[in-house]
């Protein structure tokens, strides 16, 4: 696949109209849609639609350990940077539908 995902954070928008589907958008933080998800309401559909708006960060982390971890076998890298470890875990926690 050579095309390029819309660049995040993406934050999920309730954009239902009274129906028993909800309905959201995956937006940028300038408003843009990046995508658009329906679901039945249920926890679990909803947890989908947090688990999915988190894709972007959960890329961005795994980009930079896997940066980070080819350092370290190279010998260019002695120490992992902390400041990673806080990154993952707020990815992890915005997929699971947590606050940061």
């Amino acid at each position: 696949m050579s095309a390029k995902h819309t660049l995040g954070p993406w934050v999920r928008v309730d954009v239902s109209t009274g129906s028993a589907v909800v309905k959201e958008q995956l937006c940028t933080d300038d408003g843009w849609a990046a995508l658009r998800i329906e679901h039945d309401g249920s926890e679990e559909g909803r947890a989908n639609a947090e688990l999915v708006a988190s894709a972007p960060d959960l890329l961005a982390v795994l980009r930079e350990q896997t940066r980070l971890i080819e350092q370290f076998l190279s010998g260019a890298l002695v120490v992992f940077p902390s400041a990673i470890r806080g990154q993952a875990a707020d990815a992890i926690a915005k997929a699971e539908g947590r606050a940061a």
